[in-house]
């Protein structure tokens, strides 16, 4: 019906616009507004006709037209003129099942070309770098490229046409065409290849990128895209790696130290006319010298120092040890050489300092207040410190886990070659540039693509490798996430909360967190697998050892 109702809708606007005279201007006499109605309403009759491929004679066309519209003796009636209307729509119909039916043929015989000789459009560079050749048959482009812009022109705005309505298919090509068959080419090739890497159980690491080799009307289209693919890992033996395995207590001494800890983190600090002593804190002004001469950021007033604390340049805060409030001293000290000013590093200096204040500590006492400060409900110093010694062995529970799993992490980097996809560290990059924005407070006002790669190059190479064998080792040993391992790790979390309850529930609710648990869960799951091949020794540690070791970087 779609044919004919074109076909009618255009006989009524070009009866709508006809002269009353039966002499018709010729195209070159187009004057007034009527005469250009009239031609764009015929040139429109002129296409849909030709796109459809009506066959007709002109003439008696016209005359159909003027019998209708102004002489009122049609001489055919209407039953058959509905008749012949009916015959000339099946005969379309039949031609567009006949054409597609034809496309559907060449489409299978391009997808079987390519199916058997696929060894040939699949090719490797270099590395883990592949290209793919695709091809895609031009009348499954064609169809992409008819309902891509019909998207783009619905609901355009066109002077001339009507708001809401379709535009007529020959002015949205004209206007749209190339937008439309631009983005249906790139959908194409997005879909085409993404269809290939499962049908040929690719494992792609990175986005690809596209480039057309043949885009042409009416051909089919053929591209090659270019990508990475995650490297074939075979582990080394385990029994290669060797891991030093820690052990340690929280000793009384240990659990002593952490309460005095505590204590001076909640120190109220006092003026004192005593000597200043290593700890203490001092208020002073100075102002450095090099070569006789001042130099900037040198100097400061009313600076808040804390002697042993090692923020200043060595034999700084040592010289002021002994001194007391009103007291002048000009200290000699040395730049280190690798100071972060290239014109002080390793010269000599002289500080003229003036204590104005020294303060000493006042430590808190072990009371029911200041146990409230760390969520422990008692006014007991014994119940107070059996929850500390708690915390603590906690902590080092942990602790002892990260530095074996560490030591495991680069026993298998050290004995297994990976080649890294450039993609992957690329990605990598990008999360510790967010990640950087974030510990800094940057927020929007920095854009993390501003930063240098170079900066977190050699880190996210690492961290890419880790995660590449860490996958390898999960695969070889067809590890899944343990339930009980899991369970261990958040009763883990729990434990250190008020209501562990809404812990559990909070990931027992929470799919994407218990997801990053159960990540975990596999990482600790390869290292026992590790660990039950490996040299194995142990070794006798201390409390404040194993809390060092396990915070060094990585």
């Amino acid at each position: 019906m779609k044919y004919f109702n074109l076909l009618f809708l255009g006989l009524i606007f070009f009866k709508q616009g006809c002269s009353q005279k039966k002499d018709l201007p010729s195209a070159t006499n187009i004057e007034s507004f009527q005469d250009t109605v009239s031609y764009s309403i015929g040139a429109d009759i002129g296409e849909n006709l030709k796109r459809q491929n009506i066959e007709i004679n002109y003439g008696v066309l016209i005359t159909g037209i003027l019998d209708a519209y102004e002489t009122n003796d049609v001489k055919l009636d209407q039953k058959t003129r509905r008749n012949s209307m009916m015959k000339m729509q099946q005969s379309l119909r039949e031609k567009e099942n006949k054409s597609t039916q034809g496309n559907l043929k060449k489409a299978d015989e391009f997808l079987k070309k390519n199916k058997d000789s696929n060894e040939n459009i699949f090719e490797t560079t270099s590395g883990l770098q592949r290209v793919m050749t695709i091809g895609v048959p031009a009348a499954e482009l064609e169809e992409k490229i008819t309902t891509e812009l019909k998207r783009i022109s619905k609901g355009q705005k066109v002077n001339g046409f009507r708001k809401g309505k379709p535009l007529p298919p020959n002015v949205a090509k004209r206007m749209f065409g190339k937008q439309a068959r631009y983005e249906a080419i790139y959908q194409q090739m997005q879909q085409s290849f993404f269809k290939a890497v499962q049908d040929e159980e690719i494992k792609l690491a990175g986005m690809p990128s596209f480039e057309p080799t043949v885009d042409e009307d009416g051909k089919d289209l053929e591209f090659k895209a270019t990508f990475e693919v995650y490297p074939e890992i075979t582990l080394a033996d385990f029994s290669a790696i060797e891991v030093e395995q820690m052990s340690a207590e929280v000793t009384d001494k240990d659990l002593d130290t952490m309460v005095e800890t505590l204590q001076k983190q909640n120190a109220q600090w006092e003026e004192s006319e005593e000597a200043a002593a290593d700890g203490d804190q001092v208020v002073i002004d100075f102002e450095g010298f090099v070569d006789g001469e001042a130099f900037e950021g040198g100097s400061a007033t009313g600076y808040s120092l804390t002697l042993g604390s090692g923020s200043m340049i060595p034999g700084f805060e040592e010289g002021l040890v002994g001194a007391k409030a009103g007291e002048e001293k000009t200290l000699e000290v040395t730049f280190p050489e690798d100071y972060h000013k290239e014109e002080l590093k390793g010269k000599p200096a002289q500080f003229k300092t003036k204590v104005a204040t020294v303060k000493k500590a006042q430590l808190p006492e072990l009371n029911e207040e200041f146990f409230k400060g760390f969520g422990v409900e008692t006014a007991d110093a014994a119940e107070f410190k059996a929850e500390i010694r708690k915390n603590m062995e906690r902590e080092l529970a942990r602790a002892l886990r990260n530095v074996t799993k560490q030591q495991v992490i680069n026993g298998l980097v050290a004995s297994n070659e990976v080649d890294v996809p450039a993609s992957l560290i690329d990605q990598e990059i990008d999360r510790l540039r967010q990640q950087a924005v974030q510990q800094f407070g940057g927020g929007q006002q920095l854009d993390p693509s501003q930063l240098p790669a170079e900066l977190f190059k050699d880190q996210a190479e690492k961290r890419v490798v880790i995660g590449l064998l860490m996958n390898a080792a999960i695969e070889a040993n067809e590890l899944t996430p343990s339930a009980e391992k899991v369970e261990e790790l958040i009763e883990e979390v729990a434990s250190t909360y008020q209501d562990p309850e809404e812990v559990r529930n909070y990931y027992a609710n929470n799919p994407q967190q218990k997801s990053q648990v159960e990540a975990l869960a596999l990482e600790e799951q390869v290292v026992e697998k590790v660990l039950a091949a490996a040299k194995v020794s142990q070794t006798e540690s201390t409390y404040e050892d194993v809390i060092r070791a396990a915070n060094q970087p990585a």
